[in-house]
């Protein structure tokens, strides 16, 4: 439920995706209500005709290195042009998408098979964790309860408190 007098972030306007989100993405006043640098994206494609193939090609790009398994560009897309990516991130790019996908898949690998007492295997996830620390926005009381929780909740202050 809104509150009275909050107004909806331009870019979600309710859709999931699609030609519909594009075009409010792209709306005069855009950047009234999102992330500051949240149409970073949309200046380097160079206009909103370009855009979606701008997000995939650097996505793609920035999958190929990835250690880990990465959603695909698509499904990014969508979560893009929500705004999602702004309560999540310091930085909204594909880069920054396919880092904190990658962070997380390292730090549930460490953690599937915990060994604390190995140096080696504490160094590691300390370096994961820090990593995700220094992507990721601090989250709100409202993004846990629409969420049901936060990947800085799981993936850093829970593993900081378990094992480091």
């Amino acid at each position: 439920m809104r509150r009275p007098g909050r107004e909806r972030p331009r870019g979600t306007g309710g859709h999931r995706g699609g030609p519909a989100a594009e075009a409010d993405l792209c709306a005069p006043g855009r950047d009234r209500a999102v992330h500051p640098d949240f149409f970073a994206l949309l200046d380097a494609a160079g206009d909103r005709d370009h855009l979606r193939q701008h997000f995939l090609s650097r996505h793609r790009r920035a999958a190929q290195s990835a250690e880990g398994p990465t959603s695909t560009g698509e499904k990014e897309w969508v979560h893009y042009v929500s705004g999602i990516y702004g309560a999540c991130l310091r930085e909204v790019s594909p880069e920054a998408m396919v880092a904190k996908e990658q962070l997380i898949w390292r730090i549930e690998t460490l953690t599937a098979q915990p060994r604390p007492d190995d140096d080696s295997w504490a160094a590691q996830l300390r370096e994961a964790v820090d990593a995700l620390d220094s992507i990721e926005r601090p989250f709100t009381d409202y993004d846990r309860q629409r969420w049901g929780g936060t990947s800085r909740d799981s993936h850093i202050t829970d593993v900081r408190e378990t094992y480091l």
